[in-house]
């Protein structure tokens, strides 16, 4: 049975980055809604991980490998996201705003009109794919 985005964010999430880290480790992907705000998690490897509706704001993810990470409708304000290689991941309707994406890995990142980036940050200049929310009827 299929979870609803509403269901996973009633469950109790996980607030510990060694926790997250760890079930990453043994092949867990499905972490929505997780509330790391300001959490070290710098060169941590998180590849392919569900991370949607999760409050990162002002983690440290620098040099982190998010890969085809799903950020989608996350909170990453303020993040250092600096050397992140974020390349194919989800950031529909994510906060970017003042996140540090210095020399950040964007190519083929997936972004719409509701994702928030820093001021002057231009996403097609980094690569990034910007796919269509309103689909004709």
């Amino acid at each position: 049975m299929s979870e609803t985005a509403e269901d996973a964010l009633s469950h109790p999430t996980i607030t510990d980055p060694a926790e997250l880290l760890q079930r990453h480790a043994a092949g867990e992907r499905e972490f929505m809604g997780v509330d790391l705000s300001g959490a070290d998690l710098q060169q941590v490897n998180l590849r392919g991980a569900e991370l949607s509706y999760a409050e990162l704001a002002m983690a440290d993810l620098g040099g982190a490998d998010l890969r085809g990470v799903d950020f989608s409708y996350a909170n990453l304000n303020g993040a250092n996201l600096a050397q992140a290689d974020l390349r194919g991941a989800i950031l529909m309707g994510t906060n970017l705003q003042s996140a540090n994406l210095a020399q950040a890995l964007l190519e083929n990142a997936d972004y719409d009109d509701s994702t928030r980036f820093p001021h002057n940050f231009d996403p097609i200049a980094a690569g990034m794919k910007p796919l269509a929310t309103d689909l004709p009827s």
